[in-house]
Formats: C-alpha cells, structure tokens, sequence
C-alpha cells in the first residue's frame, strides 16, 4: 500500500489558529484548544466547530485559551 503525504501549514497566535494545504482555501479557528480522554482533540470554539455542540457529546473537556506569543 503506497501512502502519499500532503504539507500542511499551521499558524498558531495569540487569537487564532490557520491551516492551509496546497490547492485548497484555509482553515481559521479561535486559538482554543479542547481535549478528551476518549476522542480526538477540536479546535476553535462551539460556533465554529458543530462537534462540540453535538447532543452526543455527555461529558467536559479540558479547554486550553489564553495562548501568549513569545518573542526572543
């Protein structure tokens, strides 16, 4: 089986988070991060993401906000 791989560019900063791959438009989120014990992590927040809001979803997840930029 042959496997063909495709760049992916990310950009995290204070206040979002851009994905862009060759040939397609970007993707922009929030820069708010949330994680599960049992599934994927999401990004962005509810209105940008129809995953978090699902009635399916029964339990919290930790929710990372507040990213800083460092410079130097």
């Amino acid at each position: 089986m042959s496997y063909v791989s495709e760049s992916l560019g990310l950009s995290i900063g204070t206040a979002n988070l851009v994905a862009a791959r060759p040939g397609r438009a970007p993707v922009s989120r929030r820069a708010v991060l949330t994680l599960w014990d049992n599934r994927p992590a999401e990004v962005g927040v509810p209105s940008q993401n129809p995953e978090l809001t699902s009635p399916n979803l029964t339990e919290a997840g930790l929710v990372l906000r507040g990213f800083v930029e460092r410079v130097g």
